[in-house]
């Protein structure tokens, strides 16, 4: 009888091992698969792998990609290739961004990234940053506080253009290292004023107010720690 009472004693400790597996297994990634056939969880429920594709939660400031030379436990103790962590972080963006394709040939990654009605493209190419997220805004037509046309967030290259000489004394939209390059392509100049009127987190911060005569350009950056946009190269 003792014999017997041990060996459901061991048959319940293992049922009470498989219950705690298959527990856990249903919170991370089963119990998405049972109720959409197909469909499986990852990384605590930040991403899905479904058959429209892989969705990773923009909320969390996990890394959703890693690119490698070869698969490793810890991929940024081995300085990746390449990553993809928190895409996008602006309740004034659309909620989401989807990668349609991935190209590696040799030594050029190609990304191209979609979202809102904006497609922009980043080649990772070694030695090279290339970029097609351009936006043409519609002409600026008054002095523009906060200024921030449609598709800013998806955007790395402004061409702007305006109807006169006018003024933006802020852009929207800064994040820390966010970097934009701004161009005059207009007939008139563009004054970008120094740290005035805008909120102040989206204000520029220069030694003075910047002229970007028509064909000049800039490089902005967003300095986090002191909430503005700085210049780093202008022509």
């Amino acid at each position: 009888m003792t014999t017997l009472t041990q060996r459901m004693n061991v048959v319940e400790e293992n049922l009470q091992s498989i219950r705690l597996t298959l527990d856990t297994l249903l919170q991370n990634l089963l119990n998405p698969a049972l109720m959409v056939p197909g469909t499986l969880r990852f990384g605590g429920n930040t991403m899905q792998l479904d058959n429209k594709g892989i969705q990773v939660d923009a909320s969390s400031d996990t890394t959703a990609l890693f690119f490698v030379e070869d698969l490793v436990p810890d991929p940024p103790a081995v300085t990746p290739l390449a990553s993809i962590a928190g895409l996008i972080n602006s309740a004034s963006d659309a909620a989401s961004m989807y990668l349609t394709s991935v190209t590696s040939v040799d030594t050029a990654l190609n990304l191209e990234l979609t979202g809102d009605a904006s497609v922009g493209y980043m080649d990772l190419v070694r030695g090279q940053l290339r970029t097609s997220a351009v936006l043409s805004p519609a002409q600026i037509g008054a002095n523009q506080d906060d200024y921030a046309p449609t598709s800013l967030g998806w955007s790395t290259v402004l061409r702007l253009s305006t109807d006169a000489s006018r003024d933006i004394t802020g852009i929207t939209g800064g994040a820390s290292g966010r970097i934009l390059f701004l161009f005059n392509v207009g007939g008139f100049n563009v004054v970008l004023k120094n740290d005035v009127t805008s909120t102040a987190a989206n204000r520029f911060l220069f030694p003075a107010d910047i002229t970007l005569a028509p064909n000049e350009g800039i490089g902005l950056m967003y300095d986090a720690t002191s909430s503005r946009w700085r210049c780093f190269g202008r022509y």
